[in-house]
């Protein structure tokens, strides 16, 4: 009975020895976590305090450049245009500049002979070409969506006559 009770003092003295090392073990890890957690809340403090400096900024970069801002899209010619005709011209043109166009009245003959054609400029914060893709008026409006995604009142505005383009500028070709 003696070696048995040496063995479960032994035993016994193993599984305390076994606890406490348990015990350090779970303050170990418990602090650990308790650092992650630390951690992660500042990092989400941080990302929410960068958060709002980027709409602050985004907010003024708006402000600087003009809160009413006017884009200009040509669509491409349709058949009815009547610009399939051999000596048709194009009588709007885009500017390399991106930003203006100019539009040539052609002028129809008068009882004293042929008016010269007039030509009228126009500029704007951006021109969109016929061939432009949705993708190139989406990047151009991006921050208007990201300014209402942020909580800010946005609005973006089609106008134009009946068969000008409004549809074509929302939607596109419909291949796109």
């Amino acid at each position: 009975m003696n070696m048995k009770g040496q063995r479960l003092g032994s035993t016994a003295s193993l599984m305390e020895a076994l606890r406490c090392q348990m015990e350090k073990m779970r303050k170990k890890h418990s602090q650990g976590l308790v650092e992650s957690a630390n951690r992660v809340r500042a990092l989400e403090m941080q990302a929410h305090e960068n958060e709002m400096q980027r709409r602050d900024l985004n907010n003024q970069l708006h402000e600087l450049k003009g809160n009413v801002r006017v884009f200009a899209r040509l669509r491409p010619f349709l058949p009815s245009d009547g610009c399939a005709l051999p000596d048709a011209a194009p009588s709007i043109e885009v500017r390399d500049d991106g930003e203006s166009l100019s539009i040539k009245r052609i002028a129809r003959g008068t009882r004293g002979g042929a008016a010269p054609a007039e030509t009228f400029n126009f500029r704007f914060d951006k021109v969109y070409e016929p061939r432009a893709t949705q993708e190139e008026v989406f990047e151009g409006v991006s921050e208007f969506v990201q300014s209402s995604l942020d909580g800010y009142q946005v609005c973006l505005f089609s106008y134009g006559q009946t068969g000008s383009g409004k549809t074509h500028t929302m939607q596109g070709a419909g291949s796109e």
